[in-house]
């Protein structure tokens, strides 16, 4: 695991901008660095090392093409391409994965990357095609790639955005689309970013700068590769094998490898693979010493199979220690508040490991969110008169308590368009509460950031199946899979998803929810394979997660933090609404059930103040 960064241009660069982007990373790569400069392109590298310690440093340079890669992420097929590419003639000098890439681009270009079974973010020096870099990033956005171009052609990358920011090619940019965006879901979006012109490379393409030009090519994509069903699904047997073999790869690893176990089926499932393949295993939980604590249902799972179990509890007094250091991980705002038990467990799984296995991936695969049920009964509830279900949504909107979750769902079933009910389910704030605080105007409805993507799924039918889809592709990316990536990485960790292989994602994306339910039980076919190797009440429990107790730490240790969110002169009033940020907290403080927004808007603001030198504009 890495952290890149680079860039190309027709014009010369500043001589120590590589060593200030490689600086920035150096967190995601503790182990060594490299640099490479050819002409006008530059490629930086700081290597974690996992696979091939002794050889396997970066940048490496083919003796085949003169090609030169900087690589971030794992290669888990590496070993049969290599055997593959040696046949056609490849000469190796490492053992790594990375260099198994770099000769599989010389070999067969972009077209093939779909083969790649990994994740990956990589940056290509290509001389044969006098002067031209390729970015690319893996199938579903695991590792993150950010990029930004300039008038002139130049073009800058990175893992992270603080590498750009180090460097002083980008500035943090209040925009009201962006405001709107992170309001909506709670993170940035591919397109719109908190510095100007710093967009994500999507998952699935590959970028391509030649002599100042940019092109985009998307190699794989998951709708047209998932298999098409009828009626029946994929059977237990060849899902189960894949998920074993999966595991069985991503164990792959030349250090230590652990799990974080929640206690809830994806990730028990994972842990319990990973011990009969590979005997001793580590395993890490995290809790809040309250009624919803976990850890004493991933104390059972790790009792049960016998792992080497390790506890982390995390109070009110460590999240707001965890606070600052988010803002600078993350660099955007970031409003989902497990980031803060993730890094933490982070840190203390760092002391004995290298590489965990998550589960990842298994609520949007196999079914696993309640909203999902719930969203079956669109296709009726819509053949009520437009009027009716306006006058019933509006009976609830704003309401301060429990009818809050009956606002979202009356609010989503009165919506047609996909797009717009995907986002209303997840969404942090209303379109009318975004309004409120960003005021009145288009910029405020940030519905159709991700439209496009939802268009791709018309063809199919089932609106669950196409919802299932379309998270994959948006909430899981710029969601939990950067909430995971940024707060391991942030320790020195990597962090692994074997739930999210793309042999997985192609079997059972299209695969009809019915067969992933069984009246109000989710995930059904993953806690009948989960039954083969745990207890039954392990693999019968609900959905778990690194889930905090925000509520109590924002009434009581962080109370001063939320009291100075509405104050008239602060960062926070200076972007959004005053009047409508005192309306939010003065309703959670009185008992309303608004601790996500609260949660949000506390992230914003601390945002807000670490940039508070920087140039902020609201557009």
């Amino acid at each position: 695991m890495c952290g890149i960064a680079g860039y190309a241009s027709r014009q010369p660069q500043p001589s120590n901008q590589l060593e200030l982007m490689a600086g920035a990373l150096r967190h995601r790569g503790p182990d060594s660095g490299g640099f490479h400069q050819n002409g006008s392109i530059g490629l930086a590298v700081r290597r974690l090392r996992v696979i091939d310690l002794v050889t396997g440093d970066q940048p490496i340079t083919s003796s085949c093409s003169g090609a030169t890669i900087v690589y971030n992420g794992e290669l888990y097929n590496y070993r049969e391409l290599r055997a593959e590419l040696q046949a056609r003639g490849h000469d190796f000098r490492t053992k790594s994965d990375t260099e198994v890439v770099l000769h599989f681009y010389e070999e067969f270009g972009v077209k093939e990357f779909g083969r790649l079974n990994g994740m990956f973010a990589f940056a290509i020096d290509d001389p044969r095609a006098g002067g031209r870099m390729l970015l690319a990033r893996d199938h579903l956005g695991v590792k993150p790639l950010y990029y930004m171009t300039e008038d002139d052609g130049t073009i800058y990358f990175a893992s992270e955005i603080k590498a750009l920011e180090r460097a002083g090619v980008v500035k943090p940019q209040v925009s009201r689309r962006a405001l709107a965006g992170y309001l909506t879901y709670g993170h940035s979006t591919p397109m719109v970013s908190f510095f100007s012109g710093v967009m994500k490379l999507p998952p699935a393409h590959a970028l391509s700068w030649s002599h100042g030009k940019v092109s985009l090519e998307r190699y794989w994509n998951p709708i047209s590769a998932a298999r098409c069903w009828n009626e029946d699904g994929p059977t237990d047997r060849d899902v189960e094998e894949l998920i074993a073999d999966s595991v069985n790869r991503q164990m792959i690893a030349d250090v230590p490898v652990g799990v974080f176990l929640s206690g809830g089926v994806d990730s028990s499932l994972v842990a319990a693979l990973m011990r009969r393949l590979g005997g001793r295993t580590h395993t890490y939980s995290v809790g809040f010493g309250d009624a919803r604590d976990e850890l004493g249902k991933a104390a059972r799972v790790a009792a049960a199979l016998g792992t080497e179990h390790v506890e982390i509890a995390v109070s009110a007094e460590d999240a707001l220690r965890a606070i600052d250091d988010l803002v600078e991980i993350y660099d955007e705002p970031f409003a989902d508040a497990a980031a803060v038990p993730t890094y933490v467990m982070s840190l203390r799984a760092r002391q004995d490991v290298t590489v965990v296995l998550t589960g990842e991936g298994g609520d949007e695969l196999f079914g696993g969110y309640r909203r999902y049920l719930v969203e079956q009964a669109h296709k009726q509830y819509s053949r009520l008169p437009r009027a009716a279900r306006e006058f019933a949504r509006d009976r609830v909107i704003g309401a301060p308590s429990l009818l809050r979750r009956l606002s979202t769902t009356l609010r989503a079933l009165t919506e047609d368009d996909r797009s717009v009910r995907y986002a209303t389910w997840t969404e942090t704030f209303s379109r009318n509460e975004r309004r409120r605080l960003l005021g009145d105007g288009d910029s405020a409805d940030a519905y159709d950031i991700y439209a496009a993507t939802v268009s791709e799924l018309e063809p199919i039918k089932d609106d669950v199946v196409a919802m299932m889809a379309a998270e994959v592709q948006t909430w899981l990316v710029d969601g939990y899979l950067e909430k995971v990536d940024k707060a391991t990485m942030a320790a020195s960790l990597e962090a692994r998803v074997p739930l999210l292989d793309p042999r997985l994602v192609e079997l059972l994306l299209l695969a009809p929810f019915s067969e992933k339910r069984a009246g109000l039980q989710t995930k059904i076919q993953l806690r009948r394979i989960a039954k083969r190797y745990l207890p039954a009440e392990i693999a019968r429990q609900p959905k778990r997660g690194f889930t905090p107790p925000i509520r109590e730490w924002l009434l009581t240790t962080m109370r001063g933090d939320v009291e100075g969110l509405a104050t008239p002169d602060g960062p926070l009033a200076a972007v959004l609404d005053a009047a409508a940020i005192d309306r939010i907290v003065t309703e959670f403080r009185a008992g309303g059930a608004r601790e996500s927004q609260v949660w949000s808007l506390l992230m914003l603001d601390r945002w807000l103040r670490n940039h508070a030198a920087a140039r902020l504009t609201v557009p």
